[in-house]
């Protein structure tokens, strides 16, 4: 995840917080995605596993600089029907990835109509959450990157 891309965190009262990756703590509070099937996904508390910097190549979806992830990043993609967890290089116009909307606090899939790949290397984190392996980062549902 890009460093200036938020992170949505468990807030007090059990509200939203989002910070940037950058200010993120190994035992901080987050807030995972849990589902059986897509219909039914859902938010829960979990708590960040593991968190530290990679300097990566990044790409943007949309022209929404708020969604600035690494190329390499797993995120929740629909392509012709089927739902899974691509690296974000993989990811093609017209596919959906599956997005969150904080207004609407539900899980709205999105479609790709433009990618932009910035090529110069920036500071990334590579994020990894207990016991749910899906977290939100910059409205974007993503997976733990294995490394």
């Amino acid at each position: 995840i890009y460093a200036e891309t938020l992170v949505n965190l468990v807030g007090e009262n059990d509200s939203l917080l989002s910070i940037k990756a950058e200010d993120l703590e190994v035992g901080q509070d987050i807030w995972a995605m849990t589902h059986s099937n897509i219909e039914d996904m859902s938010l829960i508390k979990t708590k960040i596993k593991s968190v530290y910097p990679i300097i990566k190549q990044t790409l943007i979806f949309n022209n929404d600089e708020s969604t600035r992830i690494s190329l390499e990043q797993p995120v929740l993609v629909e392509n012709e029907g089927t739902w899974k967890f691509i690296n974000s290089n993989e990811i093609t116009i017209g596919n959906k990835i599956m997005s969150y909307s904080q207004e609407d606090n539900k899980f709205i899939p999105l479609e790709i109509t433009e990618i932009t790949k910035d090529e110069s290397p920036k500071v990334t984190y590579a994020i990894s959450v207990e016991d749910h392996s899906a977290f939100i980062a910059g409205n974007i549902v993503c997976r733990n990157k294995q490394v």
